[in-house]
């Protein structure tokens, strides 16, 4: 799918998360770094947020 994405000029990547158990999503430390991942990647594609 990755290169599929790729020829279609579509960013992607892949982040692995150092010793994270299954499921890790909603534990720490692994959920900051899930959030940060997130967060990075939004603000590549999207620019900084906008608070009102």
């Amino acid at each position: 799918m990755m290169e599929n994405h790729k020829a279609l000029g579509i960013d992607t990547a892949v982040h692995t998360l150092k010793d994270a158990p299954q499921p890790y999503r909603m534990s720490d430390p692994w959920c900051a770094q899930t959030v940060d991942t997130a967060a990075t990647f939004f603000k590549k594609h999207q620019g900084e947020p906008v608070m009102k």
